[in-house]
């Protein structure tokens, strides 16, 4: 996963690699080595797929006001 999580940043940080070709891109990840279901969740664009292959949930918080305390 630290992998993933590496080229992810240069993927934020290199324009070249963000805007790479679909052929580029599978380069890149086959090179570094990215296991093949994680690389095809993440070349055909399977949001919910990868997700549960980075083992990444729904992620979620809720806010809730405070009860005032009387003078």
């Amino acid at each position: 996963m630290t992998d993933m999580i590496n080229i992810l940043e240069r993927m934020g940080s290199d324009a070249g690699l963000r805007h790479a070709s679909r052929q580029e891109l599978e380069r890149v990840l086959h090179a570094e080595q990215i296991d093949k279901s994680v690389r095809e969740a993440m070349l055909s664009g399977d949001r919910a797929e990868f997700q549960s292959l980075m083992g990444v949930g729904p992620q979620f918080s809720v806010i809730m006001p405070g009860v005032e305390e009387e003078a």
